[in-house]
């Protein structure tokens, strides 16, 4: 029983001791804290972490980072510029070979149109030489007929001549002069009534300038 009375006095001496070692000791903490700055010593343990961390990081991410191509880092870095770019040149082509078609079905269309027009003109040639040879036939049996009716009247009294002539058309009667020799066609302009032989007369003067100036233009 006298032990505990003395241990206890031995505590209460020891005591003040104790307490200067804790603030000697939280002294020194404060000053080494105030020194590095907060969060300035080492952390072993942070590095730990993250170390950790990267050993434990996803086997996809890993294996994606470590399958990216060189190519592939260059697309990206190059933007979509370059994407642009390269699309470009074949969108160009693609439309000249659009072009080329194009062209190419427009001759097509211009050779046809061009052997039709072709058909159409030898057509046009052929039918005008068919209406150029009706033309001949049918000049031809006018002076036909028209020698006729010369004969007709060369055959008749100068007077009975005037009189039918003087009651036809001015153009026949002129054609019919015209036909006739001069010495043939004198008697009956003679007989013919004075207005009607002065119309016959204009109208042949006209016809022959007209003659001569065809002459004159070949």
């Amino acid at each position: 029983m006298r032990i505990l009375p003395i241990a206890l006095a031995a505590a209460f001496l020891a005591l003040p001791m104790q307490m200067e070692i804790v603030v000697q000791e939280s002294a020194a903490m404060a000053k080494g804290v105030g020194a590095a700055g907060f969060g300035d010593h080492p952390r072993p343990w942070a590095d730990d972490l993250l170390n950790g961390a990267r050993e434990k990081s996803p086997p996809a991410a890993r294996h994606a980072e470590e399958t990216v191509k060189p190519e592939q880092l260059e697309e990206a870095a190059a933007g979509p510029g370059a994407h642009e770019n390269a699309i470009l040149p074949s969108m160009e082509q693609e439309n000249c070979q659009l072009s080329d078609a194009a062209l190419t079905a427009r001759l097509a269309r211009l050779k046809a149109a061009e052997r039709r027009l072709q058909k159409q003109l030898a057509g046009l040639t052929a039918l005008q030489g068919a209406i150029e040879a009706l033309l001949v036939q049918q000049t031809e049996a006018e002076k036909q007929d028209l020698q006729q009716l010369v004969n007709l009247y060369r055959n008749m009294k100068p007077i009975e001549a005037a009189g039918i002539l003087g009651d036809m058309e001015l153009p026949i009667v002129v054609s019919v002069v015209l036909a006739m020799k001069e010495r043939e066609a004198a008697p009956i302009l003679a007989q013919m009534p004075k207005a009607a032989a002065q119309d016959v007369t204009r109208e042949i003067a006209r016809r022959r300038s007209l003659e001569r100036l065809d002459v004159s233009q070949l």
